[in-house]
């Protein structure tokens, strides 16, 4: 029984199906990098560069499971499930916030262009 485990990557069992990973992954989508950096896939820092950033995200989003399966961090899918769903929560949550900030920042800004264009008068 050892010397199966050792002949594979997975020494935790056998490995998930294509059809097990398959699916979107929100946290390595919205936060790419550091998402990278945690999975331990330094192909992911290439979302820091300009113009290959959203390229980068998209891949991550689309391959996030697979990668995250790959890392080794995890014993069952079911745990590495349950780790990307606070991945997930954390990015909409991080990406609600900053859309919840640009939206008062342009009404601020915007009222305060309004003042300013009726004291003009």
């Amino acid at each position: 029984m050892e010397n199966e485990n050792m002949t594979t990557n997975y020494p935790r069992g056998g490995q998930p199906t294509e059809e097990d990973l398959k699916g979107w992954n929100w946290g390595a989508f919205f936060l790419n990098w550091i998402w990278a950096l945690n999975h331990k896939y330094m192909l992911g820092l290439l979302a820091l560069v300009p113009c290959v950033g959203f390229v980068m995200a998209i891949y991550m989003g689309i391959k996030g499971n697979q990668i995250a399966w790959e890392s080794g961090r995890f014993a069952t899918l079911e745990e590495m499930k349950k780790c990307q769903k606070v991945w997930m929560m954390w990015g909409l949550g991080i990406f609600a916030v900053g859309c919840i900030l640009q939206v008062l920042n342009m009404t601020v800004l915007g009222a305060a262009a309004a003042s300013g264009a009726m004291q003009n008068r």
